[in-house]
């Protein structure tokens, strides 16, 4: 996407992977420097803890942050971000790529055309093997089906059925440490960025994502998920 919109790409390897990222102690402080090469825009993609301190840092540095799902563990961070980010006066967004598909833009036109009538009902699936992918087991990482993979159908259904369910009711089950194997919530990217650090995202809201987070609290309350510390959402 840098050379479609004319911009110039910094690439930094942190490390291997998010874990060793976590624990290494690596500084971030040359990536918020308001002089060159420091970015303009950052993309936060570290393991889900990490969300709330990491975008934190680069928004009171004044950078812009695609920040990815879930933008963090509970909608206490979410809230925080979103206030931190309309105080600094800079763009911020989470970031649920499937927002960015042409099928969904001809799903959600159809829908605002009426097309395919009142949309009473949504049901979804998504499901694949993460046993190889040790963060989402580990409570002290915020795993969980539901939190890592559960925003996707979430926003969804928020987008196309309405504006949020105030006490959504959930079913699911957990593993072994309180992070959730699978659940259930009925409910009755670069180009985007570059457009948006401005005005902000219309595509992906930052109310929004403060709605969704909030209803996935209340979610993993319900199926009994832990995150870190064994603290309750």
């Amino acid at each position: 996407y840098c050379p479609k919109w004319g911009l110039p790409l910094l690439t930094v390897l942190l490390a291997p992977s998010g874990v060793s990222f976590s624990l290494t102690g690596f500084s971030l402080s040359p990536l918020v420097s308001p002089h060159p090469p420091a970015p303009d825009v950052v993309y936060v993609g570290t393991v889900n803890p990490q969300h709330l301190p990491d975008t934190l840092l680069f928004l009171r540095a004044r950078k812009a942050v695609l920040v990815e799902k879930p933008m963090g563990i509970s909608a206490r961070e979410a809230k925080e971000m979103a206030a931190a980010a309309r105080e600094a006066g800079v763009f911020l967004m989470e970031g649920f790529w499937t927002r960015f598909f042409p099928a969904w833009k001809r799903l959600k036109a159809l829908v605002d055309e009426g097309a395919l009538g009142e949309c009473r009902v949504l049901q979804g699936a998504l499901a694949f093997p993460l046993r190889s992918v040790e963060r989402v087991r580990e409570p002290s990482l915020a795993g969980g089906a539901l939190l890592d993979l559960g925003g996707y159908g979430l926003q969804i259904g928020q987008r196309l059925v309405g504006e949020g369910v105030p006490t959504p009711t959930a079913t699911g089950r957990g593993l072994p440490g309180g992070v959730s194997n699978n659940g259930k919530v009925p409910k009755q990217q670069g180009g985007e960025v570059h457009n948006d650090v401005v005005r902000g995202s219309p595509v992906m809201p930052l109310a929004e994502s403060e709605l969704i987070a909030e209803m996935m609290d209340e979610a993993r309350r319900q199926v009994g998920a832990v995150g870190p510390g064994g603290t309750a959402p």
